[in-house]
């Protein structure tokens, strides 16, 4: 009886798993015919084939590649633009290569536009060793096993959100460590302070707290507000101190970017905060964010060869590390294209950092000839204009998801842009 049910359940999983490797049988050949549809609206001249995962994929006729052929066909760029959708839903980088030069065999296109990575995050290992790989790495490449994960971690959250609420409903609260009404009262005056531009009234406030005994947390909220007062009123000198907290607590907030270069590019700051950075990067063992500030710090002293050696670090030490089964294959895809002469186009997710993104191919002899898109800027824009909820309608990707009609426009926006940027440019050559 058990076998028999252990049987029934092993040939469920095992048919599951194929049907998501397929991409969804049904959902492939319904985006076939949205292609073949298309198609047959007008004479083809230049195609662009769209390679990605589900948010490539996603959309139906408001998906980035069904709204970007709308936006190229009514530019006058002198081309009928074909744009063909082959996104597969839950696919990664390995998982989309078989499909790939077959796509390029049947449909021919003068461009590819690529977005994935996304789902490489669960891609561990020695990518050149595939057969070593351990069981978890293993599982981790296995659909059914993902999605299964996905669920639990969703349901696992909704309870631990439903936990937290009764716990809060049946537990009187609790002061927290050195708690203090006046610094709260005083850290929102002084918050206020800053959005209606009275920066040194701010900073006269946030000075005070930052000698209160407060923990660590709270000290970094203090920091943070009063460098951006400071930053305001261009007291770059006096930066030092804000940065330093922010750095040592979360050297991977973007505010330690941001001041770190206004702090490295004067000549004045950057020895002893090329130093301070250099204790902190070595305590925490290599973050790129960090290296690459120590690269601007040396640039600006002068010894260009630490700041290659820096900048060199925080390339390896990046995505080629974080993501290396996708710096392989992103590669693979290239050379496929130029071997077949298609034009490659590369898009970052949206909100994230386009030169992430850009670090897997800068050792290309080919870096110059590839057209990137940039999706952050924008995006940043449009969540500060309206809401998160009006751009994206889950949150897939961490800090970003599968996009609204609206934040699909946006996207495909970006990409159009790209592109008729480099084929006027190209009439201009010729």
């Amino acid at each position: 009886m058990f076998l028999r049910a252990f049987f029934r359940i092993s040939i469920f999983l095992l048919l599951l798993e194929i049907f998501l490797r397929s991409g969804g049988g049904i959902y492939i050949l319904h985006q076939e015919f949205l292609n073949q549809h298309v198609s047959l609206l007008g004479l083809k001249k230049y195609r662009i084939v769209c390679v990605g995962d589900s948010m490539t994929a996603y959309g139906e006729n408001d998906s980035y590649p069904r709204q970007l052929e709308g936006i190229l066909n009514g530019q006058n760029l002198g081309y009928h633009f074909e744009v063909i959708n082959k996104g597969l839903p839950a696919q990664n980088s390995d998982t989309i290569m078989p499909h790939f030069s077959s796509w390029m065999d049947q449909y021919k296109p003068d461009m590819v536009i690529m977005m994935m990575g996304m789902n490489d995050q669960n891609l561990k290992g020695d990518i050149f060793d595939k057969k070593a790989m351990p069981l978890d790495d293993l599982l981790s490449r296995s659909l059914v096993y993902r999605l299964f994960k996905k669920q639990i971690e969703t349901i696992s959250l909704r309870l631990n959100k439903a936990k937290a609420v009764v716990h809060k409903a049946s537990t009187p609260p609790e002061e927290p460590k050195n708690y203090d009404p006046r610094v709260i009262l005083y850290f929102k005056i002084a918050e206020q302070l800053n959005r209606h531009g009275q920066y040194s009234q701010a900073e006269a406030i946030l000075s005070r707290l930052q000698a209160v005994d407060v923990e660590e947390t709270n000290k970094n909220f203090i920091a943070i507000e009063l460098g951006k007062s400071l930053m305001a009123q261009h007291k770059t000198g006096a930066l030092v101190g804000p940065f330093t907290q922010l750095m040592r607590f979360d050297p991977y907030n973007a505010l330690v970017a941001e001041w770190g270069k206004e702090l490295c590019g004067q000549k004045g700051l950057a020895s002893s905060v090329g130093d301070i950075i250099e204790t902190i990067d070595t305590d925490q063992r290599g973050i790129p964010q960090l290296d690459v500030l120590l690269g601007d710090c040396y640039t600006t002293r002068g010894d260009l060869k630490k700041a290659g050696l820096y900048r060199r670090l925080s390339r390896s030490r990046g995505v080629r590390q974080s993501y290396p089964v996708l710096y392989h294959n992103y590669n693979i895809y290239i050379d496929k294209l130029n071997a077949r002469q298609i034009k490659a186009v590369i898009a970052q997710y949206p909100l994230k950092d386009l030169n992430t993104l850009k670090e897997i191919f800068k050792d290309r002899p080919d870096y110059s000839d590839l057209l990137f898109v940039d999706n952050g800027p924008t995006f940043k824009e449009a969540v500060a204009r309206s809401s998160y909820e009006d751009i994206f309608g889950d949150k897939a990707g961490g800090d970003f998801g599968h996009c609204t009609p609206k934040g699909y426009k946006l996207l495909a926006g970006n990409v159009a842009a790209v592109i008729a940027d480099h084929l006027r440019g190209a009439l201009h050559r010729y």
